[in-house]
């Protein structure tokens, strides 16, 4: 029996990707240990470092917590060998990184989902990533600030099941149907978001709707717009039900942080399983995605920028069969990425 430590700076409920390896490891003869922090103070099942820690928490205090949380780690690695480590998130393996190649040189997997500051540490970095087994990462667009000659395998945010897509009606814009531009999960990005919202504001052809929670879902509570609509939460059996009533997803983005340029969002996935438009913005990874593929609307929110009319006219003019062949060419991409991210987990149990 293979024995495979999966290790989380966080609380397991707010890691749902870890499915993505343990729904393929599971199949061999494989146990697993969770070692994980528990920053909410929520009962789950693991090996569990508790130590709440506050988002707004100050970079030191972040890294002493870090710091503690690597000590713990690695006295549990010492009691117990395991045959591999996966390590989540780029900045707690860099905080491991020395006992990593020395205890567990090729034996380790590294998986990146986001933008670490820590990353300016090439040397460290470097380290850790020639001497793990596999490199995960859950967009192309991090191969722009991460090291070269590097290898990288994709693990994208989500699995499609046998093609699992929904056909979607065409968006016509006529008479007094309005077309409904819906932000759905997690509500951040408050400048980028209170600038598109802005530019919409009492828009005649455009209702806006917020569908989720999150860090501006007060500042969005407080607006009185009457082509605006901010929703809540909602549970993910309803999620389906809101994308088939959209005609257009929003997935604006800011372009002045590395990560928000380089990574690929959750929304785009669902985006493209019902066969939505995407509207996104211009000098991010994703933009360049969707225009390759033809997948959507890319605007820029500068001053004096039409949006209304950009948007309107960019439905107007979405050519379906580009539109078809583009989903069709990713969705096919985005099946042999899974394909050889699950093959490459297979190796290390058999």
């Amino acid at each position: 029996m293979k024995i495979i430590a999966i290790v989380i700076p966080a609380n397991i409920f707010r890691a749902p990707y870890i499915n993505y390896f343990t729904d393929v490891l599971k199949v061999g003869d494989v146990k697993f240990d969770f070692i994980f922090w528990d920053k909410e103070g929520v009962e789950e099942n693991g090996i569990t470092f508790r130590m709440q820690m506050s988002s707004k928490s100050n970079f030191i205090k972040k890294f002493y917590y870090y710091h503690m949380f690597t000590k713990f780690i690695e006295k549990k690695l010492e009691q117990k060998k395991y045959d591999y480590i996966i390590v989540h998130t780029l900045q707690l393996g860099i905080f491991l990184q020395k006992f990593l190649c020395t205890n567990y040189k090729k034996r380790y997997l590294v998986d990146i989902r986001d933008y670490s500051i820590l990353s300016v540490l090439k040397r460290p970095l470097i380290k850790l990533l020639k001497n793990s087994k596999y490199n995960f990462i859950s967009s192309e667009g991090f191969k722009m600030w991460l090291p070269q000659n590097i290898d990288y395998i994709l693990s994208h945010n989500i699995k499609f099941e046998n093609q699992d897509t929904v056909q979607s009606k065409n968006v016509i814009i006529n008479g007094d149907k309005k077309i409904k531009l819906s932000t759905i999960g997690s509500l951040r990005d408050k400048e980028i978001t209170l600038s598109l919202i802005d530019c919409l504001k009492n828009s005649s052809k455009i209702d806006l709707h917020f569908f989720g929670d999150g860090p501006i879902s007060s500042d969005l509570k407080k607006l009185s717009l009457k082509n605006l609509k901010y929703h809540g939460r909602y549970k993910k059996k309803e999620e389906e039900k809101i994308y088939k009533s959209s005609d257009l997803i929003n997935i604006v983005l800011p372009t002045n942080n590395i990560n928000s340029r380089t990574l690929m969002p959750n929304r785009f996935y669902n985006a493209l399983k019902f066969e939505k438009i995407i509207l996104t913005t211009e000098g991010t990874y994703l933009a360049k995605m969707v225009k390759e593929y033809n997948l959507g609307i890319v605007i820029n929110l500068n001053k004096g920028y039409n949006l209304e009319n950009s948007i309107v006219r960019g439905i107007e003019e979405m050519d379906w069969h580009k539109y078809s062949n583009g989903k069709a060419r990713i969705m096919s991409k985005i099946e042999e990425d899974i394909n050889y991210f699950e093959e490459s987990l297979r190796q290390i149990i058999k």
